[in-house]
């Protein structure tokens, strides 16, 4: 009974995802918990000298992620009490994330090793504005609490759940069902902010030629994820259905 109280259903009817979540920890909770974490991290990262230190980068991210945030309302209302945020962590490190109510960060090394065209760099923002939009990060904590629970590794109480909020709310290894569905929303709502869908596949070819020099700041980021060959053939798939959206922006 406690289980199955804690199911929800999140139904987004868009880019064929349609499916049960499991739901253990409160929204407000987790919200509060990755949000905190958020600050902390940059605020470590101000710190150290990396945040932020290049204002034309930092800018064209900024305008990607703008264009793209204003097409999230529609697909989830209570996106409008989100505060967004994005910065730029100049370091080598080849990853990005969004957290909490829309705390996003984007790694230099990701743009720069990649050398990621605007529609690429979209590609990314959307696919990680996507995780958030369908909570993954509170799904995962709440798996992995209940999981380590009946394993009898920790305790039941409430600092056992801001643990795991605060363990899993960033850089989160997610499912490859997960990483999928945030690929088919991401491209989505890159393509209704006017950036061609087309540009996920060649990031994928991108990402497959670095996985082959056997690249150690990607290891960790490829390990949950499906592996590049078997993206581009589903995004390969995907693409036509969301062309219309990028056409119908191009040619306003």
């Amino acid at each position: 009974m406690f289980l199955s109280g804690c199911m929800t259903t999140t139904n987004f009817q868009l880019s064929g995802i349609q499916r049960k979540q499991f739901m253990l920890i409160p929204s407000s909770e987790y919200f509060t918990q990755a949000n905190q974490n958020y600050q902390n991290l940059m605020n470590g990262y101000k710190s150290k000298g990396v945040l932020d230190r290049k204002p034309d980068m930092t800018k064209r991210v900024l305008t990607i992620a703008q264009r793209i945030t204003a097409q999230v309302e529609t697909i989830k209302p209570a996106t409008k009490d989100w505060t967004w945020e994005m910065h730029v962590i100049n370091t080598s490190t080849v990853n990005a994330f969004c957290t909490g109510q829309g705390k996003m960060a984007v790694f230099e090394g990701m743009i720069t090793t990649l050398k990621l065209t605007d529609d690429e760099l979209a590609a990314i923002i959307g696919h990680e504005i996507a995780h958030a939009l369908l909570e993954h990060g509170r799904e995962r904590a709440s798996t992995d609490l209940v999981t380590n629970l009946a394993l009898g590794q920790i305790g039941g109480d409430a600092q056992t759940i801001t643990y795991y909020v605060s363990k899993l709310g960033l850089s989160l290894p997610f499912s490859r069902h997960q990483e999928s569905e945030a690929d088919l929303l991401g491209l989505q709502i890159a393509a209704k902010a006017g950036y061609n869908p087309n540009a996920a596949i060649s990031l994928w070819a991108k990402m497959g030629e670095l996985q082959k020099g056997s690249n150690n700041k990607l290891s960790g980021l490829l390990s949950t994820h499906p592996i590049p060959a078997e993206r581009m053939k589903a995004l390969a798939l995907a693409a036509p259905k969301f062309m219309p959206f990028y056409l119908e922006h191009k040619y306003k």
